[in-house]
């Protein structure tokens, strides 16, 4: 799921969102337009919605973890601006954790790739990714 903002045209140039969802398993984009970008119009967008919910961790996002029918989890590219930035404070910690996410990159393009889909790349994830995210998480720890 992500928001971005834009110019819309109503009579005059008002700032509108549109929040993208995409479900690769039903083969599915879903753009829905919204006048803001609080957390009440992203749960009016995904009121009846159950299941996983990857976000770019904008803070809105954080009332739907509340609910026990959605499980929120992160995206990496987001999650790496963050120890990019780092690099210049935190030098060491920021450049092991870039490798790794590096790695993680390197098993999705590898199945993007080969055209892996479905539960083939579920199993790689597990034995590849999985692995990979621990070591991040621990190291962080």
């Amino acid at each position: 799921m992500y928001e971005t903002d834009g110019l819309v045209m109503q009579g005059s140039l008002d700032l509108g969102y549109m929040w993208v969802s995409r479900s690769p398993i039903n083969d599915l984009v879903l753009f829905c337009y919204q006048s803001g970008c609080s957390a009440e119009c992203m749960n009016n967008h995904l009121k009846e919605f159950t299941g996983k919910l990857q976000t770019d961790g904008y803070n809105a996002y954080e009332q739907l973890g509340e609910r026990n029918t959605i499980i929120l989890f992160g995206c990496w590219a987001h999650a790496r601006q963050y120890f990019d930035k780092a690099k210049d404070t935190e030098p060491k910690i920021a450049n092991h954790v870039l490798r790794k996410i590096q790695l993680l990159y390197e098993v999705e393009a590898h199945c993007r790739d080969g055209d892996i889909m479905g539960d083939e790349r579920k199993l790689i994830r597990q034995q590849k990714s999985k692995p990979i995210s621990e070591e991040i998480k621990t190291y962080l720890d």
